[in-house]
C-alpha cells in the first residue's frame, strides 16, 4: 500500500509559503504578539498578552513562523463572516493542506452542505527537533489569531475541525486556550474526525493485536514514525499534552466526535468521548459502521458513499445547533 512506502522511506511533504496554482486561495498567515480585547463600552484595545505562553514555549528551538492555509472550498469573494479552521490528518509527519496532498472531497462537501467556508492550515510536520511538539500548536494558535485579529470573525462564528493528528492538535488547542491563555476566546464548538489520542508508546507498541487492525490501512508503522517525530527530545509520548486519553480535561466548547468501528483507534476514540463527559464536556459521537480511518472522507472509493452522506450532514446539524 502506498501509505506503508511513503512510511518505509519516510516521504517528505515541503510546505513551501508560496501559492503556486491556487493562486488567491492560498495565504500566509504570520504570527503575531498581540491579543485585541473590548471593553466594557465595545471597543476594542490592544492588550500586551501574550500570545504564545506557558507550554508552547516549552520547548528550546521551537518558535511560531509563518505558515500557509488554503481557503476551501474556493477563496471567498469578500471577507467571511464565519469560517471553519481546518487541520489535517497524517500523523504529523505527512500530507498536507493543499487539494491533493489528503484528498479534499470530504471538506469541499462539508463546505457546500454546511455553507461554511474553510481554512485548511498548513501546519509544520515534524521533521527535526525545530518542528516537534509545539510547533503545529503554535501554528493553530497563529492560524486561530488570525481569523480574530486580520479577519474580524467573532469566536462565536469559527469552528474548529481536525482529522487524526488534526484532531490531536484540535484538543490540543482548546486546553491551551482554557488552561494558559484565557485572554483567547474560546470558539463556537469543535469536530474531531478520528482523533488519535493515545501517542503512548504502549499503544502503538499494541496496535496489531487490535481486533481491527486488519480492516483498517492505519499500520504500527506509521503511528510509531508519528509518535517519534512529534516527541520532543527528553519527552515521553504519554505527557498530557501529547496522548489525551486518560488526561481529558474541560474544553469548553461542544464536541463533534466520528469515528468508523472498523478502525484501529475506534476504542480509544469511544473511550476518550466518555472520559470527555464525565469531565463535563458537551459531546456528540456518530459511530459509522464498518468504515475505517476518518469516515468522512472515505466514500465511493471505499464504497461508502452512504456512511460519508452521514457523517456530513450530522456535522452540518451540529453547527448548526451549537450557535444556537
Amino acid at each position: 500500500m502506498l501509505l506503508n512506502h511513503w512510511t518505509t522511506i519516510q516521504k517528505l511533504w515541503p510546505k513551501p509559503l508560496e501559492a503556486g496554482s491556487l493562486g488567491d486561495r492560498f495565504i500566509v498567515l504570520h504570527p503575531q504578539k498581540t491579543i485585541t480585547t473590548k471593553t466594557e463600552e465595545g471597543q476594542e484595545q490592544q492588550t500586551q498578552s501574550e500570545v504564545y505562553k506557558g507550554i508552547t514555549c516549552s520547548v528550546p528551538g521551537v518558535e511560531p513562523l509563518p505558515i500557509g492555509a488554503v481557503w476551501f472550498p474556493e477563496a471567498p469573494a469578500k471577507p467571511p463572516q464565519r469560517i471553519i479552521i481546518h487541520f489535517y490528518p497524517g500523523a504529523y509527519v505527512m500530507f498536507g493542506s493543499r487539494p491533493g496532498e489528503t484528498g479534499d472531497v470530504g471538506l469541499n462537501e462539508l463546505c457546500k452542505l454546511s455553507g461554511w467556508p474553510a481554512l485548511a492550515i498548513q501546519y509544520r510536520l515534524s521533521r527535526d527537533k525545530k518542528t516537534t511538539f509545539p510547533a503545529a500548536l503554535q501554528d493553530g494558535i497563529t492560524a486561530y489569531n488570525y481569523a480574530l485579529e486580520v479577519l474580524n470573525i467573532p469566536p462565536s462564528q469559527i469552528v474548529f475541525a481536525g482529522e487524526s493528528a488534526g484532531g490531536n492538535l484540535v484538543v490540543a488547542l482548546l486546553r491551551y486556550i482554557n488552561e494558559e491563555n484565557p485572554a483567547l476566546p474560546l470558539p463556537r464548538c469543535a469536530i474531531l474526525s478520528s482523533p488519535w489520542v493515545d501517542l503512548s508508546s504502549k499503544a502503538i507498541e499494541n496496535a496489531p493485536l487490535n481486533r481491527n487492525y486488519n480492516t483498517d490501512f492505519i499500520k504500527q508503522n506509521f503511528l510509531d514514525w508519528g509518535r517519534k517525530a512529534f516527541t520532543p527530545e527528553g519527552w515521553d509520548s504519554s505527557n498530557s499534552w501529547i496522548t489525551f486519553l486518560g488526561n481529558e480535561t474541560q474544553l469548553g466548547v461542544p464536541v463533534f466526535v466520528n469515528a468508523g468501528t472498523s478502525e484501529v483507534l475506534y476504542d480509544d476514540i469511544m473511550k476518550f468521548a466518555e472520559n470527555l463527559r464525565e469531565k463535563g464536556n458537551e459531546v456528540e459521537v456518530l459511530e459509522s459502521p464498518n468504515a475505517a480511518h476518518v469516515p468522512y472522507r472515505l466514500g465511493k472509493n471505499w464504497n461508502l458513499e452512504e456512511a460519508q452522506a452521514i457523517c456530513l450532514t450530522t456535522m452540518t446539524k451540529f453547527l448548526e445547533k451549537t450557535g444556537v
